[in-house]
């Protein structure tokens, strides 16, 4: 499961459009830009306004500028009478949850990008961002768009997680931070368990895995993952690794999941007690399918059956989860239902 990410560039005084939608201001910061291409090249599928369509359909460039290509929904209460030759996209008129949901199918295991700012407002409310990627451009425009126009609806709490410079443009990334939210009348919202852990599933690659062998000594190790659904974790190791044979042994093990980049005290987690086990011959197919979509996602090759059957190194294993918590607001753990 991908993250979804809102990717945009800005002026110095805070403005993503000029006057009428202008963007011209933007191609005079063009040229290589090493965060962008990442970007693109992780994305799977566009959640796109329609403010941000009809700038597409004036200008004519394709998304990227014709470099990225691929599924994409306009959210739109007012689709157009005419479709242009040129959209290949759908057009959704539906809730921001429901939308959200739409692109992430169409992506698969790999990133959701959102172009507009309404549409990445209503993300942040619902809880639905992971990530905002931000290009700040050396120019001020003095009125147009802005960034985030959240006036009532609460504060929202990010974390600096990338700083670079691309020529004269700065790119900044931020994870957005989970816990209580505010709704649309500044009131503080229940906090989302569910959607924290599936945000902290989503934006990570490594889990730890804590297993014990069968007299009950413990052991860690880091495992890059993959799932579809945060309820079932796959990795590839060999059985012969040593939290293979603790599981061989012990199939109850426990997997913690975290981003050791935030600073103390902005600390966010999830854990999973699991039951972990090589996967069986009549699923490996169904299991190869998540674990290699999530490996061509980070440009790496597909898994085969012939990968991780003998006389291969490796096996595929499944860790399924039985119970789940995130840390709350005051350091607790809150129960996750993740059905």
């Amino acid at each position: 499961m991908g993250r979804v990410l809102w990717h945009v560039t800005m002026s110095l005084d805070g403005f993503i459009a000029g006057p009428g939608d202008s963007m011209d201001w933007v191609r005079g910061q063009a040229g290589p830009n090493e965060t962008a291409a990442e970007v693109i090249a992780t994305t799977g599928a566009l959640l796109v306004g329609r403010r941000t369509y009809e700038v597409e359909d004036r200008e004519r460039g394709g998304f990227y500028g014709g470099a990225w290509s691929g599924p994409f929904f306009v959210l739109t209460h007012r689709p157009p009478d005419t479709v242009p030759e040129w959209m290949t996209g759908t057009f959704v008129d539906e809730d921001i949850r429901a939308a959200v949901d739409r692109a992430r199918a169409a992506a698969g295991e790999a990133d959701v990008v959102v172009l507009g700012a309404d549409v990445a407002r209503q993300c942040i409310e619902e809880g639905l961002l992971d990530e905002l990627v931000v290009h700040v451009a050396p120019v001020l425009l003095g009125e147009g768009v802005r960034l985030h126009d959240g006036a009532g609806r609460g504060r929202v709490e990010l974390e600096r997680t990338v700083v670079a410079a691309s020529g004269q443009v700065t790119d900044l990334r931020f994870r957005v931070v989970g816990g209580p939210r505010r709704d649309g009348r500044g009131a503080a919202a229940e906090p989302d368990p569910a959607g924290t852990a599936r945000r902290i599933v989503r934006a990570n690659r490594y889990l730890t895995l804590g297993t014990a062998d069968a007299s009950g000594v413990p052991w860690v190790s880091p495992v890059w993952y993959a799932t579809a659904d945060a309820r079932e974790f796959f990795w590839v190791s060999s059985p012969e690794a040593r939290h293979s044979r603790n599981v061989a042994a012990r199939p109850e093990a426990s997997i913690v999941i975290f981003d050791s980049r935030v600073t103390p005290g902005r600390a966010q987690a999830a854990y999973f007690a699991v039951v972990a086990e090589q996967v069986p011959g009549d699923e490996l197919e169904r299991g190869l399918a998540v674990y290699s979509r999530v490996s061509e996602a980070q440009g790496l090759s597909p898994w085969t059956p012939a990968d991780v059957c003998a006389p291969a190194r490796h096996r595929l294993y499944r860790a399924t989860v039985s119970e789940a918590f995130v840390l709350g607001p005051r350091d607790e753990r809150l129960p996750v239902r993740l059905d």
